[in-house]
């Protein structure tokens, strides 16, 4: 039996620069995150049937609408496809997709998806999915970049799919304000997972276990910005501004620094720092 392979697509800056994965086995494939808009989905969609096997399964990794909008455009015309979250990830999604629909469907219209498809298979932290006698594990984090996150490991490849656990050149979303349960859970990973050969990002590139060490690192520098640059308790918004500079410097490059921001505001207000307005 041939192991398993992970496909990963990477959409564009414009369309958050989500990455997708299919796990294809022997006779089928089994999707990881379903993308934000249906431009995107589509692309995935065409990968799945270039391959020419069918979807028997699809993760949704966590609740942020870049990882699950896209589901009806993967699974149409494959049945009765399980689609599989763990019960906070499933509850995430339906306390925030209307509403953020609600935000985003002005600015992408018809390529903003109709419906949300939410899952229909409620899985525990730990489950262990066989498809072709390849095993495929969710295993759930708990709170940290998102109310839930999930990581598929694929013991098979070697392939950990660490999704939103990792970012890579790109600005990770920090506005859950749980910067160090999600360090606590990077170390967890690198520690329990000692055989991955390749880590994938939710957002970025692959990589060896380094990818979880400047993660940590991002999150630990970005932290300390906010923290220097406030005073007495307070930032203004010259101080935000001045922040803002010293991250985008320090962390040239990266994508989706429109973020930057946002997660200013919600680091401060993690350290306990009142963010004067204008």
């Amino acid at each position: 039996m041939a192991r398993p392979k992970v496909h990963m697509f990477t959409s564009t800056p414009g369309e958050m620069d989500t990455n997708s994965f299919l796990i294809e086995t022997e006779r089928s494939i089994v999707a990881v995150d379903t993308q934000f808009l249906a431009t995107p989905a589509r692309q995935v969609r065409a990968i799945i049937d270039a391959i020419g096997k069918p979807l028997v399964g699809v993760i949704i990794s966590h609740s942020h609408p870049d990882h699950f909008n896209g589901t009806q455009i993967l699974t149409e015309g494959f049945g009765d496809v399980p689609i599989m979250a763990t019960q906070a990830v499933a509850d995430g999604m339906r306390g925030c997709a209307d509403r953020i629909r609600e935000k985003w469907l002005p600015m992408y219209g018809s390529d903003y998806p109709a419906e949300t498809i939410y899952p229909n298979r409620i899985v525990e932290g730990g489950h262990v999915l066989s498809v072709d006698g390849a095993d495929i594990v969710i295993d759930s984090l708990g709170p940290g970049e998102a109310p839930d996150l999930c990581v598929v490991w694929v013991p098979g490849s070697g392939d950990m799919i660490a999704g939103d656990l990792i970012y890579d050149g790109v600005h990770a979303w920090v506005v859950e304000q749980r910067s160090q349960e999600w360090i606590d859970q990077l170390e967890d990973v690198k520690r329990r997972y000692v055989d991955a050969r390749c880590f994938y990002s939710g957002h970025g590139g692959t990589g060896s276990t380094r990818l979880l060490d400047d993660q940590v690192a991002y999150i630990e520098r970005f932290r300390d910005f906010v923290h220097e640059g406030a005073r007495d308790g307070t930032i203004d918004q010259k101080q935000k501004s001045a922040i803002i500079v010293c991250i985008k410097q320090h962390f040239a490059g990266f994508k989706q620094d429109w973020w930057v921001p946002i997660n200013v505001d919600a680091m401060a207000n993690e350290l306990g720092l009142l963010v004067l307005p204008e």
